[in-house]
């Protein structure tokens, strides 16, 4: 299954960098079926998991990362496109913690294609029955999700 995370929100350098962590770094790798679009400032930055490199998992690394890419024009050495912001994501179910289904829900409806996930605070459509979970963690608890319902184990 391809994942697509998308941030709704406007975020630091540091808070896309800990987003672009938590959806497309695994403990012993890169998740190459994966995409992540983060919003910057004016820009869209959006990696995919095949294309990146570089991306460290420490939140000082990842900020440096982001802000290589973004205002240094590093943008291509780190494999990464940065498109202005009337570029539109893909659509997909909102994710956020006023959801009214789980994931789990949604992934069982969808399961073997593509799954494209919005995150942000005030995404009201489906999600984590979470209070205050930091935007940027969502994608790594979607991937805990989506990895145990690939591999066949409960949930």
């Amino acid at each position: 299954m391809k994942r697509i995370h998308i941030s709704a929100d406007i975020m630091t350098a540091e808070e896309a960098g800990l987003f672009l962590v938590s959806a497309l770094l695994v403990s012993h790798g890169v998740r190459i079926d994966t995409e992540a679009w983060v919003r910057v400032g004016d820009v869209w930055l959006v990696a995919r998991g095949n294309n990146i490199r570089q991306l460290r998992p420490d939140p000082v690394s990842a900020d440096a990362w982001v802000r290589a890419a973004i205002y240094k024009g590093r943008a291509s050495r780190l494999g990464v496109k940065l498109l202005k912001p009337d570029h539109t994501p893909p659509p997909g179910p909102c994710v956020g913690p006023m959801g009214e289904i789980s994931v789990v829900d949604m992934v069982r409806a969808r399961l073997g294609g593509t799954m494209v996930l919005w995150y942000g605070r005030d995404c009201r459509e489906a999600g984590f029955q979470v209070d205050e979970l930091k935007v940027w963690l969502m994608p790594a608890l979607a991937n805990v999700i989506l990895d145990r319902i690939e591999a066949g184990l409960p949930t």
